[in-house]
């Protein structure tokens, strides 16, 4: 049993979700957050019988257009912060300083802000042959 109950809880935490080298337990504990991406990028192919290519879940490129992806975050978000809401909230103290005072905050000029296209390489995403020459592939995402 690890008890994440301490300062260093959240970290532990994550270790685990992700694992890393510092997981406690890397046999154990795996990899919940990539695990769970390939599981459900293979519904349809899980244990390789038909030889299908990686699903959208499997490639961080492609993956935020599965809906379960959102699903499969809001679930890891919920954990994060269903571990968050056994804590104390910090107090006034933990979070002054005491020797820091703010006089004035401003903007000089106007605040603009906008959204940009971000142009993604989806070649590695599909399933090709060396045999036919690629074709570029290319999305675009507003963020």
């Amino acid at each position: 049993q690890i008890d994440i109950h301490n300062e260093r809880g959240i970290d532990i935490l994550g270790d685990i979700m992700e694992s890393s080298t510092y997981s406690p337990n890397v046999q154990y504990y795996g990899a919940l957050h990539n695990t769970a991406h390939r599981m459900l990028g293979r519904q349809s192919d899980p244990k390789g019988k038909f030889a299908l290519p990686p699903g959208v879940m499997e490639h961080f490129e492609t993956a935020t257009r599965d809906p379960s992806f959102f699903r499969l975050h809001k679930y890891m978000n919920n954990i994060f912060k269903n571990f968050k809401d056994t804590l104390t909230p910090y107090t006034k103290e933990e979070l002054g300083y005491a020797n820091a005072e703010i006089t004035s905050v401003g903007i000089e000029g106007e605040l603009v802000t906008f959204f940009e296209d971000f142009e993604i390489d989806l070649l590695n995403a599909i399933d090709d042959t060396e045999s036919i020459d690629d074709v570029s592939m290319l999305a675009y995402v507003s963020r």
